[in-house]
């Protein structure tokens, strides 16, 4: 099964969601010691949706050692960390983190490790 096509299959292509201007768009970033991969993926994101207004990416750190919520908090994102273990429980806390605090209307799961190319969340099949 290719995993990539997996996914883009799993959510709405962002491209035809009419007003990207008037709706928010969260991206939630599970981490964990992935310092070698979180700016290239942040760096990717900034490019891919900068045509939108209201974009927030919010990183759920499992207390990396190497510095991963460093960079990612440099890099303009919001970082939260876990009390828990595990990829469902950052999650979790990303997920309820943007319903509780941010005004977006569209969320977006993204790996740090560039397993999903964020550009395939724009692109429609």
């Amino acid at each position: 099964m290719d995993v990539n096509n997996e996914f883009s299959t799993m959510i709405k292509p962002l491209e035809k969601i009419g007003g990207m201007n008037d709706i928010g768009l969260a991206i939630v970033i599970p981490t964990l010691d992935e310092a070698r991969g979180i700016e290239i993926v942040l760096d990717e994101i900034s490019e891919l949706f900068s045509k939108w207004e209201k974009i927030d990416v919010v990183v759920v750190d499992g207390h990396s050692s190497d510095g991963t919520d460093f960079i990612a908090r440099n890099l303009g994102a919001k970082v939260l960390y876990q009390r828990d273990k595990g990829y469902g429980d950052a999650l979790r806390i990303g997920f309820r983190y943007v319903n509780n605090n941010l005004e977006s209307k569209i969320i977006v799961m993204m790996d740090a490790d560039s397993t999903y190319n964020a550009a395939r969340a724009r692109k429609s099949d």
